[in-house]
């Protein structure tokens, strides 16, 4: 009896437990998951059958994240669908587009295809010799120099120098979106819209839209953006005047974003950027779309659209382009594709700027009816070339110019009607 319970407590000393092997969904989850995200928990993760392949885990996490499933999903959801229309496509005419941008949709192509004169003549010389054969200057590029505006104009020249030698260094070493957005975007946006201009721009990589305002659809929820354009807080301006006059139950919110300093100031515009080796070009049209669509619910909600149009409802999110031109007159610009209260101003149309490494275009987004329609693209120029950054730089600023008088005029209207109760 005791050898017995020796051996067997020998054999209790002697014996090494079992070690759990690694969970290999654990190493696969590294190695297939493209998007930084945090490690859930390993209850939270479903379990997968032992049948499942490599490659299939790999395309179900990926296909989660697709850009065109998000475009699908974009297109599909009953909430005010994305439209496209390329402004290039045959029998689009200016008849078509939103009259608040027709003129600004020809100045603008006129600007980034160098068909207009915006570099001042003092500098042909310089560039002809920066430029030689290969990239020489056209004398449709320039204007005459006046003598008072020669040293602003010298000072502006150098910091787009930097700008275009940064843009250069950033497509030789295939920097990544932020080199870009430090050394290039940004610099050059700054230099669009300076302390003293109606407009000016806020980074919004990590604001989140306010909850109101968020898409009923969990997989267009959010969508962060890297800048906005403002109008600038002006004190004594008319919009200033109306909006403090207003009582505070009775005063709309302004943007549709959560930003740390909650400005009373309207967003004009939204950018995204990406770079163009890192293979994501084809997500900044589906963000800013999204944006776009997020930025029309709020304006319907801020403009106190109704919801019939006459005595039926319109299927909210199912017209086509054709089915708008049988809707009644006053059903234009319904919350839900639903009509529109008698005299309230139409809803203005958002600039969406797409930044894919040095080449910037903007497109435009209008809620109408049941459909976000987004006007597509006009090139604005390409920064890898000196008069590609004057191109941009005026492209920005013509912008600028029609929201501080579009945009800031639509929220002028809108809070004066609610001024007189209307």
């Amino acid at each position: 009896m005791q050898s017995s319970l020796s051996l067997m407590s020998s054999s209790n000393i002697l014996t090494t437990p079992n070690r759990k092997r690694p969970l290999e969904s654990a190493a696969e989850d590294s190695v297939f998951d493209y998007t930084s995200r945090p490690q859930a928990p390993f209850a939270s993760r479903p379990s997968l059958p032992s049948t499942v392949s490599t490659s299939s885990r790999s395309s179900t996490r990926s296909g989660r994240s697709s850009p065109t499933k998000k475009e699908r999903r974009l297109r599909e959801t009953t909430d005010h669908p994305i439209s496209r229309i390329l402004l290039s496509s045959p029998g689009t005419t200016a008849e078509d587009l939103p009259a608040s941008i027709v003129q600004l949709i020809i100045e603008l192509r006129d600007i980034g295809q160098g068909e207009r004169g915006i570099i001042p003549d003092i500098f042909y010389d310089q560039m002809h010799r920066d430029g030689g054969a290969l990239n020489p200057p056209r004398s449709r590029w320039f204007i005459p120099t006046t003598a008072h505006g020669e040293g602003e104009a010298r000072y502006l020249d150098r910091r787009l120098r930097k700008v275009w030698r940064a843009s250069n260094r950033c497509t030789v070493t295939s920097e990544h979106e932020p080199g870009w957005n430090d050394t290039v975007h940004g610099p050059l946006l700054d230099e669009a819209f300076d302390d003293e201009a109606p407009i000016y721009r806020r980074n919004i990589t990590t604001t989140s839209t306010s909850p109101p305002y968020i898409d009923p659809d969990p997989s267009l929820a959010s969508t962060k953006l890297d800048y906005a354009l403002l109008l600038r807080h002006q004190p004594g301006s008319r919009l200033e005047v109306l909006d403090t006059s207003l009582p505070a139950d009775r005063r709309p919110p302004m943007l549709h974003i959560d930003l740390s300093d909650c400005p009373r100031t309207p967003l004009i515009a939204a950018i995204e950027t990406k770079s163009a080796s890192s293979g994501k070009a084809g997500e900044a049209g589906t963000q800013l779309a999204n944006f776009g669509r997020g930025w029309g619910r709020f304006l319907g909600v801020v403009a106190d659209e109704e919801v019939m149009a006459g005595d039926e409802e319109v299927a909210v999110g199912r017209l086509s382009l054709a089915d708008e031109t049988r809707l009644p007159p006053h059903a234009a610009f319904g919350a839900g594709g639903k009509g529109k209260r008698e005299g309230q101003t139409e809803l203005p149309v958002l600039p969406l700027i797409s930044v894919i490494g040095s080449q910037w275009s903007v497109s435009f987004a209008q809620r109408k009816g049941g459909l976000t329609l987004v006007w597509q693209d006009v090139k604005m120029g390409d920064t890898n070339t000196l008069q590609g950054c004057y191109f941009v730089l005026h492209c920005l600023r013509r912008i600028g110019e029609w929201a501080d008088a579009e945009i800031r005029g639509w929220w002028e209207r809108v809070l004066e009607e609610k001024a007189m109760g209307v």
